[in-house]
């Protein structure tokens, strides 16, 4: 839902004319009329006035994909899953990608312990690299978990 499809709506929820909202934000009924037709778009003050009018928050009239429920006081806030399922694949994608390149790093790293653990230099290289691994490890884990919740 765009912008004026949203200031359309709510507009008409409280049951206020074109003019009468025109009047509240200072502005002439002809700009009310071209955000809700998508010709123009409020600048910042104007979109503050307006949340703080109608009580909602920006995501309200913002964001096309998040359902929002109208009042502030509940502040919910949802993804409808049915838009999102590809996006939400990708939030996924890049921790389960980080995973696999942490484990083949550890893997390289208990690797070289294992062949040059009589180097000194390259034993301590081995190392920093297997908990750097591990730490990204770890990191990769919990925004899965994260994600999930």
């Amino acid at each position: 839902m765009s912008f004026g499809e949203r200031l359309v709506r709510i507009r008409i929820k409280r049951k206020m004319t074109q003019d009468e909202l025109a009047e509240k934000l200072d502005v002439s009924r002809q700009t009310v009329y071209r955000w809700e037709r998508g010709d123009a778009l409020p600048d910042i003050n104007q979109l503050n006035t307006l949340c703080t009018l109608f009580k909602v928050f920006p995501e309200y009239f913002i964001d096309p994909d998040i359902n929002v429920n109208e009042e502030m006081g509940s502040r919910s806030v949802y993804i409808d899953k049915d838009k999102n399922s590809a996006s939400s694949a990708s939030c996924m994608a890049l921790p389960i990608i980080g995973i696999i390149l942490w484990a083949i790093l550890i893997v390289l790293g208990v690797t070289g312990i294992v062949l040059f653990g009589s180097n000194l230099r390259i034993l301590i290289y081995c190392l920093v690299v297997s908990f750097i691994s591990l730490f990204g490890l770890i990191k990769s884990i919990v925004a899965i978990i994260l994600h999930l919740k």
